[in-house]
């Protein structure tokens, strides 16, 4: 297995916030994280209440009922006594049980479609926490980049300083004109703002990360440097989140079918009351318990649309999951290419940093020698800073595609 480690090199503490850290901060404090884990909670929930619907229910019902004419306190039956109690009030009290024991497996279908639900948070809540970890990676590794990037602006910064003075110095013997002096001062003042737009976008992305992490904006003085290990990891796409719940949205989607076609089935329900019933200083108890069956004969081809819909939603749900799944699998492999194509850009830029480091030693010795003008000289100088700020943005570049790949292979 190729390991390839790269280092993002900034000044660390021991009072600087590592990657690490960071992502573990991530996980306990970061509201999309909280959000995610709440709608999963949510989920679970309802699939357990759909799985103890199944076992019916039992209601407590009270009722009183005042009558224009006096009725008996319990349906007559025989032998009919001439004494039955009547009353024009009567109340009534008694415990109900109903359960549905077949309705052409919708019901089995709908716990199906709950669990199926359910699954499909967990999964989502772990694709968030993935998405706000590969988030965090690429703004700590921006940071990190902009740092080194501003470290590099301002030790130019010094050196074009110290030209100045030597210069100036040069210029009070003889030996180099003020307008030399006045260039220099002017790419001293180019490079002074070029360093406070970077304190800016640093403080900026500070911001960003903090609120990302904590929710809240927090002072992140000092980050860590990050070492980050490439490894030629083997991944199975069909246990990637996206990719599972692209899958049980298609299961869902049959279930869903299966369900429009209960509707062509009765409904069997099973239901037991006992209840007492008082009136004139008399009780009567009544019990029952029947077998009810409801079945839907002709709604004016309601459910037929029903059951076209539902298959077209099962067609179409198909063909999004083989879509997603060629589409994943193609993001993988576009970011495999990516690193490879990183990889090269900063193979190339370290060789054009040094380059351009020997050019600006030899047009140093050049314009001291009074060979070319301060301008040549200070071309080359520029440029190398600029090389210089390629080769920590290459590097940044490098990190943030392999975080990516990272993020997308998750499993």
């Amino acid at each position: 297995m190729k390991i390839i480690i790269l280092t993002l090199t900034f000044l660390a503490s021991t009072y600087a916030l590592t990657l690490d850290k960071a992502l573990e901060d991530l996980e306990q404090n970061n509201l999309d994280i909280k959000i995610s884990k709440n709608e999963n909670e949510i989920s679970s929930l309802s699939k357990e209440e759909k799985k103890a619907s199944q076992f019916g229910k039992f209601n407590l019902n009270s009722s009183i009922t005042k009558y224009n004419e006096k009725r008996t306190l319990a349906p007559l039956a025989p032998p009919i006594s001439s004494d039955v109690v009547t009353s024009d009030k009567l109340s009534t009290i008694g415990v109900s049980y109903k359960v549905t024991l077949f309705n052409g497996f919708a019901l089995t279908n709908e716990i199906d479609i709950a669990k199926l639900n359910s699954f499909v948070s967990q999964e989502k809540e772990k694709m968030t926490l993935n998405q706000m970890r590969y988030n965090t990676q690429s703004l700590f590794s921006d940071i990190l980049s902009l740092q080194n990037i501003k470290k590099s602006y301002e030790k130019y910064q010094k050196t074009l300083i110290s030209l100045e003075k030597i210069i100036e110095k040069e210029f009070e013997y003889g030996k180099k004109a003020q307008v030399d002096i006045f260039k220099i001062q002017s790419d001293i003042k180019k490079n002074e703002a070029k360093i406070i737009e970077l304190k800016s976008k640093i403080n900026i992305l500070k911001n960003s990360l903090s609120l990302l992490i904590y929710g809240e904006n927090k002072n992140l003085e000092k980050l860590e440097n990050i070492s980050l290990k490439d490894e030629d990891k083997e991944y199975d796409l069909e246990n990637l989140s996206q990719i599972k719940v692209a899958k049980s949205l298609e299961k869902k989607s049959n279930k869903s079918y299966n369900k429009a076609l209960s509707s062509y089935y009765p409904t069997i329900n099973l239901e037991a009351a006992y209840s007492n019933t008082y009136g004139e200083g008399e009780k009567k108890t009544v019990s029952n318990i029947a077998l009810q069956l409801n079945w839907n004969i002709f709604d004016f081809n309601v459910r037929e649309k029903n059951l076209q819909k539902a298959k077209i939603e099962k067609i179409k749900a198909s063909l999004e999951y083989k879509k997603l799944k060629n589409d994943y699998e193609n993001k993988i492999l576009e970011s495999q290419e990516l690193i490879k194509q990183n990889e090269s850009l900063l193979n190339s830029a370290v060789s054009q940093f040094k380059l351009a480091q020997k050019t600006t030693q030899i047009e140093k010795i050049r314009y001291e020698e009074d060979q070319i003008s301060i301008n040549d000289y200070l071309l080359a100088f520029s440029n190398e800073q600029q090389i210089h700020a390629n080769q920590i943005q290459a590097n940044n570049n490098l990190y943030k595609s392999r975080f990516y790949y990272q993020y997308l292979t998750k499993e």
